[in-house]
């Protein structure tokens, strides 16, 4: 989900603006930061593990137009002996900036892991006067 702002207290996310698919900007080329809520499944087989992710920002061509990579790790921690949970998650505040938009259009945010993609969801980005 993206946001305007998230914060995580004891695995429980706190969102302020609500969740947004639309950035208004007052010229092209612009640069934009937002906030992304993301929900990271295990199954209890996984155990204990920390999983590395890519972060990606795509424009039309599938390019990722992040500034730098970025790749942060979700530590998950092991099932307590005998719990009966189907799964676990972690929930992950993740903050994207410095982002630099040429033209208005719509831009995928793609989750990976090792190449697969865990995720994806659309952030359309117009022009403050549409």
């Amino acid at each position: 989900m993206i946001c305007e702002r998230v914060r995580v207290a004891d695995n429980v996310f706190f969102i302020l603006g609500g969740a947004t698919d639309t950035i208004g900007v007052a010229a092209f080329p612009a640069i934009i930061t937002f906030h992304v809520a993301t929900r990271f499944r295990l199954s209890p087989d996984f155990g204990a593990t920390v999983l590395a992710i890519e972060v990606r920002l795509e424009d039309s061509a599938g390019h990722n137009i992040l500034p730098i990579p970025f790749t942060p790790s979700i530590e998950f921690p092991a099932f307590p002996p005998g719990a009966s949970e189907p799964e676990r998650s972690v929930n992950l505040p993740l903050f994207i900036g410095g982002a630099r938009i040429t033209k208005p259009g719509t831009y995928a945010l793609v989750v990976q892991h090792d190449k697969n993609e865990l995720g994806r969801t659309f952030l359309t980005v117009v022009s403050d006067d549409e």
